[in-house]
């Protein structure tokens, strides 16, 4: 389902998969951003310098069945806001302020 609403906005996910976190252990990360309560809670802790950032977004696996695609597309929505926002906000110059 998230292939078919990321097709929706012209996102092809065809060839990608999950991939478990652990794969990143022991790179340097600026800013590692969770994006569902249960990742937050489980994620593994990451040393050294960067920002931890958490949005709290709906799971769409674990909404009903009937709901699934609407919090698909919520989700979708909320990833988008807040990266367009992370992305507004890190690129101010210290003289934009």
């Amino acid at each position: 389902m998230a292939i078919e609403v990321m097709h929706e906005v012209g996102t092809d996910l065809a060839g990608q998969r999950p991939k478990d976190v652990r794969q990143f252990l022991g790179q340097k990360f600026d800013f590692i951003i969770t994006v569902c309560d249960r990742a937050k809670d489980s994620c593994p802790t990451f040393p050294g310098d960067h920002e931890q950032i958490h949005w709290s977004l709906p799971d769409p696996a674990e909404a009903p069945a009937e709901d699934q695609k609407r919090v698909f597309r919520a989700a979708r929505e909320g990833v988008q806001t807040r990266i367009q926002l992370f992305i507004e906000a890190h690129n101010k110059r210290p003289d934009d302020a």
